[in-house]
């Protein structure tokens, strides 16, 4: 049996989505987030951020001609979140890493 194991440093993530619709940035953030949505979008959406443990942290509900919206996550720790954003008829998410 061969057993191969391989090891990596994480220095950063990039804010990629499932064909970019959205962007996440500065990723990794000290606390404010500024999320872009793509002009695709078009229906009202919900943004849901979720901790590691995958409960929801923040939730808030956008507009439909809402393409940014801001997220503040400074008063929660630091570590890795997933943005979920959803909508009637669309769902994408990302990854964003708190400092």
């Amino acid at each position: 049996m061969i057993s191969v194991t391989q090891e990596a440093l994480v220095t950063g993530i990039n804010g990629i989505s499932a064909s970019d619709k959205i962007i996440a940035y500065p990723n990794p953030t000290a606390g404010q987030l500024t999320i872009s949505l793509d002009e695709s979008m078009q229906d009202e959406y919900v943004i849901e951020v979720l901790n590691y443990l995958g409960e929801i942290v923040l939730m808030t509900k956008k507009p439909k001609d809402a393409k940014t919206a801001q997220i503040d996550l400074s008063g929660h720790s630091s570590g890795l979140y997933l943005i979920r954003i959803s909508s009637e008829t669309e769902n994408y998410r990302t990854w964003v890493s708190k400092k």
